[in-house]
């Protein structure tokens, strides 16, 4: 599996950049970004939004090495099971998140008849 320092590397190496001017761009030094490179160091995640920012990438990108999407069907009652959602530190329901799920889908009913 191939680390964030790596996958920093490559990118900044398909970017034409050497440490020191990536280090510059980005105001970090060039210890920190050779620390990461190869991985001596985690970077901390403002550095990570940082260097996300610079190379207009996402931070799944950065971290996992793909945009990651994940489509949840709430409507599977085994889906709902799996997951533990909370809403201001409060556990909820599975009756709540039906009718959130009501709810999105009536406005977009709504919305689709509004753009007829």
């Amino acid at each position: 599996m191939e680390t964030i320092g790596a996958r920093l590397k490559e990118i900044r190496e398909k970017s034409d950049l050497t440490l020191d001017e990536f280090a510059n761009k980005i105001n970090l030094t060039k210890g920190i970004i050779w620390s990461y490179e190869f991985g001596k160091k985690e970077p901390s995640i403002n550095h990570l939004k940082r260097i996300a920012e610079f190379f207009n990438i996402s931070l799944e990108f950065l971290i996992y090495g793909v945009d990651k999407k994940i489509d949840i069907n709430l409507n599977e009652e085994l889906i709902k099971d799996q997951f533990f959602m909370t809403v201001d530190e409060i556990e909820v329901s599975q009756d709540e998140l039906l009718e959130v799920i009501a709810y999105i889908k009536a406005k977009r009913i709504v919305k689709k008849e509004l753009m007829k």
